[in-house]
């Protein structure tokens, strides 16, 4: 099923179950309303010569603008819900140099890759950020990788964000190239979950402009490596459950590096329940990073 199938500034309305076992790709201005995307692919197409072959997005949104994806159920077959580093590249939702788009009352299931990954079209004369991106609804379940990832992102709204269980950071900025990254990013009234690199909020690469979280309910390491700039991340009100034990990786539970910065503004902290007797740190800040908590 391909999206361009649709004239631009239309829209399909599902209301059934769709299989889409090479995935749907999106380079025009649509809405896809409602249905269930079923990708029932569990291993990468025959090698090409032209890199590692991958599983593709199930629903891939390519430099174009004013995309909306609403009322979706997109599941993958990962059964276990856990990291197969050959199968990365399926996430449920991709967006690569998009503009404008809209996600409202999605969720993501069984993925091999992230729920949701933020990228750039890599193809030469692309390669702009996802601009203005706003979410309000998306629940993401059993993702293989993240559950959110933002890897070169200039602008986003998400409100209503679950990331109930990944096999990776429910919430990862990273980009793993130089001064690519992201930044002017909001994300409020979501619970990021204590998912399986046992971080909800990891960031390791460069931050473009600040990214403010307001309302969250957070469980996990909280980590910020490596931004590169003097944007930083300010927390304001909702709750961070910290890990009982941190041993070493990372080295405590809310964790700044290389000239990172972490605001805590009104946050209720705690930990996670559990049996194990506290260990650790729960708070480092190293070189010139800083930590600042407000009551």
């Amino acid at each position: 099923m391909r999206g361009n199938g649709l004239a631009s500034g239309g829209t399909f309305h599902g209301d059934g179950c769709y299989s889409v076992p090479y995935g749907i790709k999106i380079t025009k201005p649509v809405t896809i309303d409602g249905g269930t995307y079923f990708d029932s692919n569990t291993t990468p197409p025959p090698f090409t010569g032209h890199g590692q072959p991958q599983l593709n997005p199930i629903i891939d949104v390519v430099s174009t603008g004013h995309v909306t994806l609403e009322n979706l159920v997109v599941q993958g077959t990962n059964a276990d819900g856990g990291y197969h580093w050959a199968l990365v590249g399926q996430a449920g939702i991709k967006l690569e140099s998009t503009r404008n788009t809209v996600i409202t009352n999605v969720t993501t299931s069984h993925t091999f890759g992230d729920g949701l990954e933020l990228w750039f079209d890599t193809r030469p004369g692309y390669g702009y950020p996802v601009t203005d991106l706003t979410v309000d609804g998306l629940t993401v379940r059993h993702a293989g990788r993240q559950g959110i990832t933002f890897g070169h992102v200039s602008g986003a709204t998400l409100n209503n964000v679950a990331v109930l269980e990944a096999a990776d950071s429910g919430i990862d900025f990273e980009s793993d190239l130089p001064h690519v990254g992201s930044g002017n990013v909001t994300i409020a009234n979501s619970n990021i979950c204590y998912c399986g690199a046992r971080t909800s909020i990891n960031s390791v690469d460069y931050l473009s402009g600040p990214v403010q979280l307001t309302n969250d309910t957070l469980a996990g390491h909280f980590v910020v490596e490596n931004p590169q700039s003097a944007n930083g991340f300010t927390v304001t009100g909702g709750s961070l459950a910290l890990p009982r034990v941190s041993p070493g990786t990372p080295p405590s539970g809310i964790y700044a590096s290389r000239d990172a910065h972490i605001k805590f503004i009104g946050v209720r902290f705690s930990l996670l329940p559990g049996t194990n007797r506290p260990d650790g740190r729960y708070l480092l800040a190293t070189d010139t990073s800083t930590i600042t908590v407000t009551r």
